[in-house]
């Protein structure tokens, strides 16, 4: 199981001082707000937290459809055990929820971040995860985050990319090859200049 989530740092809502006052109250526990405290970097840090919550979200909900997004209780911690601010800055995080747990690695540049969490019990899998800012503002994000999924999936899979298309199960990304249902897990994202998307692979399909 697979999700992803990315942030535009440079997006209204997540400047720094835009959110509201016990935004972080509300969506982190108390560990989390403690690594919040000790970073010399906690605006990138509150939202690098953030898109490891809500990837691990996306993928409990390949499990469970009916899963809902309580921030709170989708808790990370930095997998280097550390309660640090350098540890909170590392790029891999183990998020659990209830009973299930989610490895997550964060990615991404001076203005965005990204993240992709597998549920901790999948087996290994080839993976292919990637973001942009499309040239076209005007173009819907949602239409977007597939078209750059196909192009980019289109050249992994060695297809041209009109023999793929993207549709919707339950609410989730399918990916289909040649009119068939592909076995990619697909997970796809956008926030303001940013779409990105990741893909877990299973034979037949393979990955770079």
């Amino acid at each position: 199981m697979i999700g992803n989530d990315v942030v535009d740092l440079d997006d209204p809502e997540t400047r720094s001082g835009a959110h509201h006052p016990r935004f972080d109250a509300r969506v982190f526990c108390a560990a989390e707000r403690r690594l919040l405290r000790t970073s010399a970097a906690v605006d990138r840090l509150r939202w690098i937290l953030w898109a490891a919550k809500e990837s691990a979200y996306k993928a409990a909900r390949r499990v469970d459809p009916y899963t809902v997004f309580a921030p709170e209780r989708f808790v990370v911690r930095p997998d280097d055990g550390g309660g640090t601010a350098e540890a909170a800055d590392c790029r891999r995080f183990t998020v659990t929820t209830g009973d299930r747990r989610f490895h997550v690695r964060t990615s991404g540049g001076r203005e965005h971040v990204h993240a992709v969490a597998v549920a901790a019990d999948t087996g290994a899998l080839a993976m292919c995860a990637r973001v942009t800012s499309p040239a076209c503002g005007v173009l819907d994000a949602s239409v977007a985050a597939r078209r750059f999924a196909i192009a980019t999936l289109a050249r992994v899979l060695h297809e041209s990319p009109a023999a793929l298309a993207i549709e919707r199960e339950a609410r989730m990304p399918v990916l289909w090859v040649r009119g068939r249902r592909s076995r990619v897990t697909l997970s796809l994202s956008h926030h303001g200049r940013y779409v990105a998307f990741a893909g877990a692979f299973s034979p037949p399909e393979r990955a770079p």
